[in-house]
């Protein structure tokens, strides 16, 4: 796993990638959906589900995006951007 933090103009971009099985291209678009669960094969350990959906939210909070990526040799990317100047409200 590696994790990666770099200005880009005025945004953060966070950068989380693993190198893993992957995600099913299927299961993509519905990763950040609340109780969603890509893997069945999981669904006996513990957890609700709602992780990606908060963070999801969390990121919008702030201004920012959020999304998730396969990588081409396995694993995905997690790609968080956050602007860093500060907007009224």
């Amino acid at each position: 796993m590696s994790l990666s933090l770099v200005k880009q103009g005025a945004e953060a971009l966070l950068t989380v990638t693993d190198n893993g099985i992957g995600i099913s291209q299927s299961d993509l678009p519905r990763l950040f959906d609340r109780f969603y669960r890509a893997d069945e094969s999981r669904s006996r350990q513990s957890g609700s589900g709602l992780g990606l959906s908060i963070a999801r939210q969390l990121v919008h909070l702030h201004g920012g995006k959020i999304w998730i990526l396969n990588n081409p040799n396995g694993g995905i990317t997690v790609n968080i951007t956050i602007p860093l100047v500060v907007q009224s409200i």
